[in-house]
C-alpha cells in the first residue's frame, strides 16, 4: 500500500467479476426460491502486521474496508457477511483476525455454505501484497501474493497466492462476485489472465457472450501507487473509488453503476490526479460480456427526482421536505449540495446560496469529477458566482405577494401583433419553448425595472434585453411591451424577478448597491411549461 523504496512495494487493486460456472457446493444455508438475489459484502483489512519489521504500518487499510463496507450498506442494499453469517463486529476479519488459516477457512469452508446460486457477493482485502520471482526452464516469471496479519517475509508458505485465492474466489456458488484486491503486486493475476485468454483462442469471443469476468487494476504493472490521496484517510485509488460509490459519481446521471462502469470512472479518477499511476480495467477469460451492477439507493434517487419534480410543479412544501431529507441522508452528495443551493435561493439567503455553490466548486476541483457527474458545468458555477454577487442586494428585497408599483401581463404569440393573454397573475403556464412576451404599466409613476430570470437548477440570467432601453422607465400612459423570449423546456421552468425602482441605476455594468435599491420593490412572475 506505501512506497517503499527499501522493498520496491508496488500496490495495485484488483477487480474480477464472475458470473455463471461455479461448481455445485452443498449450502447449509436455505436460499431464496424466488430469482432476487441477495446483496452481501465482506471486507478484510489489515494496517499493523504481525511481523511489522518488514511489513511497515499502514494507514488507509482499514479506513478503506469500513467506508467501502458502509456505503454498499448504506446506499447499495448490501448486507455484511458477519451480520448475515450472525458474527460480530469483533469477529470482523480485521487486523490480527486476518490470519492465514481464518481467511483460507472464510474462503474454502465458510463463504461454500452461506452463498447462493443468486447472489450478488463483493470481496475486499486492503493490505500488503508481495511478489515472488520463478523460472521454469528458459521462462522467468513472478507470482503475486496477499499479506495476511501473520505473513512472513521468508518463504510463501504463510502467504496466499493471489492466483489461487481468485481461482478458489470464482468457484464460489454466487451469480456475480466482485473481488476488490487493494495489495502490492497483485496487478500480476491481470496479466496470467490476459494471457490465459489469449492463449485459448476465446479472447474475443468472451467479448460477444453473456457472463462477466473483469479485472480493474489500480496501477499498471511498472507503477507504483500512492497510500494517500486528496480525501483524507484514503489512499489515491481508494478514495477515488469510494467517492464514486457515495456521491453516485460513477453512475453519471445513472440509477445504477456497472462493473466496468466502475472501473472506467476510476480509471480516469486516478488519471486526473497522478500521471505517476493509472488505474486500468480488462475482461479476461471467461468474460461473456454480463455486468455486476450495483444499484443505487432508489428512495434517494427518488427523493431527488420528486424534489425537481414539485418545485417545476410549484409545491415548495414537498420541494423544502425533500431537500431536507437528502441533506439528512446524504450531505456531501453533490445533488444535495444542487439541492441546498436552489433552496436557499428561493428563501433569498443568499449566503447560503453562495455557500452551497462554493462547496460544489471546491468538490469538483477536489475529486476532479467530471461534467456528467455534477449538476452544474465548471463554467455553470463560475457563472452562479458570479450572478449571486452580483444580484445579492436584489435578492435580498423581500418578494412582494402584489404587483404594487407595475402591473404585470403575459402573452403569447406568433408575433407582437397577434398576442394571446396567458391566464394567472403570478404563475402562468405555457407550451414548452413557445414564445413568451411581457407588457407593463406603471400604476402612479414612471419606475425603472430589471430584470434576471432564474432556470429551475437556479442558474441565473441577467436579462438586459428585457425591454427596449428607451423604453425604461416604464410609463403610466400606456403599456410597455417587452422583446421576444422563449418559455421553458417541457421539464424546466423560468422565474422572473422584477426589480422596480424610481431610481435610475446602472444595473448591467455594475451590481446595484443597497443605497441604489433603496425603496425598490421585488415581484416574480413564473413561467412553468404546460404538461
Amino acid at each position: 500500500m506505501r512506497l517503499l523504496s527499501k522493498t520496491k512495494l508496488i500496490k495495485v487493486t484488483l477487480a474480477l467479476t464472475f458470473a455463471g460456472g461455479a461448481p455445485f457446493f452443498a449450502q447449509s444455508t436455505k436460499c431464496p426460491t424466488d430469482a432476487e438475489s441477495r446483496r452481501i459484502v465482506l471486507t478484510i483489512a489489515i494496517n499493523h502486521y504481525k511481523y511489522d519489521d518488514h511489513w511497515p504500518l499502514l494507514t488507509s487499510a482499514v479506513n478503506d474496508a469500513d467506508s467501502l463496507e458502509h456505503v454498499l450498506e448504506s446506499k447499495f442494499g448490501y448486507q455484511s457477511y458477519e451480520s448475515l453469517a450472525k458474527l460480530t463486529m469483533s469477529d470482523r476479519l480485521r487486523e490480527k483476525n486476518a490470519t492465514k488459516d481464518a481467511i483460507d477457512v472464510l474462503v474454502q469452508d465458510d463463504l461454500p455454505k452461506l452463498l447462493c446460486p443468486n447472489d450478488d457477493f463483493i470481496l475486499f482485502f486492503s493490505g500488503h501484497g508481495d511478489s515472488r520471482p520463478y523460472q521454469t526452464g528458459s521462462f522467468k516469471g513472478e507470482n503475486g501474493y496477499l499479506i495476511p496479519y501473520d505473513g512472513r517475509d521468508q518463504g510463501v508458505s504463510s502467504l496466499i497466492e493471489v492466483k489461487a485465492f481468485l481461482e478458489e474466489v470464482g468457484h464460489l456458488p454466487a451469480r456475480h462476485i466482485l473481488v476488490i484486491l487493494d495489495a502490492c503486486h497483485s496487478g500480476i493475476a491481470v496479466e496470467d489472465a490476459q494471457q490465459g485468454m489469449k492463449a485459448s483462442g476465446d479472447y474475443q469471443a468472451a467479448l460477444e457472450s453473456r457472463n462477466s469476468r473483469k479485472v480493474i487494476v489500480s496501477a499498471l504493472a511498472d507503477q507504483t501507487a500512492s497510500d494517500k490521496g486528496t480525501v483524507l484517510g484514503h489512499s489515491l485509488f481508494g478514495g477515488v473509488l469510494f467517492q464514486g460509490l457515495d456521491q453516485g459519481l460513477a453512475a453519471k446521471g445513472q440509477d445504477f453503476i456497472a462493473d466496468s462502469q466502475l472501473g472506467e470512472f476510476v480509471k480516469q479518477g486516478v488519471a486526473q490526479q497522478s500521471r505517476l499511476q493509472l488505474p486500468d480495467w480488462v475482461p479476461f477469460l471467461g468474460n461473456e460480456g454480463g455486468s455486476l451492477i450495483l444499484k443505487m439507493d432508489q428512495d434517494l434517487a427518488g427523493l431527488y427526482r420528486t424534489a425537481m419534480q414539485s418545485l417545476v410543479a410549484g409545491d415548495f412544501d414537498t420541494f423544502r421536505l425533500s431537500s431536507s431529507n437528502i441533506s439528512l441522508r446524504s450531505p456531501d452528495d453533490p445533488k444535495t449540495l444542487e439541492l441546498q443551493y436552489r433552496l436557499a435561493l428561493s428563501q433569498g439567503r443568499v449566503d447560503m446560496a453562495q455557500d452551497a455553490i462554493e462547496k460544489l466548486r471546491l468538490f469538483a476541483a477536489k475529486t476532479h469529477a467530471d461534467s456528467d457527474s455534477l449538476p452544474f458545468s465548471r463554467q455553470d458555477m463560475l457563472d452562479i458566482k458570479h450572478q449571486l454577487s452580483f444580484w445579492r442586494n436584489a435578492l435580498a428585497i423581500p418578494v412582494s405577494a402584489t404587483q404594487q408599483n407595475v402591473t404585470i401581463h403575459a402573452f403569447t404569440g406568433e408575433t407582437e401583433k397577434n398576442l394571446l393573454p396567458l391566464s394567472g397573475s403570478i404563475d402562468f403556464t405555457l407550451e414548452p419553448e413557445a414564445n413568451l412576451f411581457f407588457k407593463l404599466r406603471a400604476k402612479k409613476e414612471a419606475t425603472f425595472v430589471y430584470v434576471f430570470r432564474i432556470d429551475k437548477l437556479g442558474r441565473i440570467h441577467s436579462e438586459t434585453d428585457f425591454l427596449r432601453r428607451l423604453e425604461n422607465p416604464v410609463d403610466t400612459d400606456s403599456e410597455t411591451l417587452s422583446v421576444l423570449h422563449n418559455g421553458p423546456e417541457s421539464d424546466d421552468i423560468q422565474e422572473w424577478h422584477f426589480i422596480f425602482t424610481s431610481r435610475q441605476i446602472d444595473a448591467y455594468e455594475s451590481a446595484p448597491g443597497a443605497d441604489d435599491l433603496a425603496g425598490a420593490t421585488h415581484f416574480v412572475v413564473t413561467i412553468r411549461p404546460e404538461q
